[in-house]
């Protein structure tokens, strides 16, 4: 994955660009190496997956799990 450079603005950021430096920052904090050491072989879906996902609807602003929803199975 590509690093990303960083650069301090007075614009006003809107969309989802935000998203990824979220997905840098969790790759970076090795969340899937961690989740991994705890889950169970038969679950559905994985932790690290779960945890990816509320990151992500928190750095949109949105607080309910339920809006995942409006998000295409990937």
């Amino acid at each position: 994955m590509k690093k990303f450079h960083l650069e301090r603005t007075n614009e006003a950021l809107v969309g989802h660009g935000g998203l990824a430096d979220v997905g840098q920052l969790l790759r970076l904090s090795c969340i899937d190496d961690t989740c991994l050491h705890r889950e169970f072989p038969n679950t559905t879906i994985k932790d690290h997956v779960i945890l990816r996902s509320i990151c992500g609807l928190l750095a949109q602003g949105k607080t309910d799990f339920d809006h995942i929803r409006q998000f295409p199975k990937v």
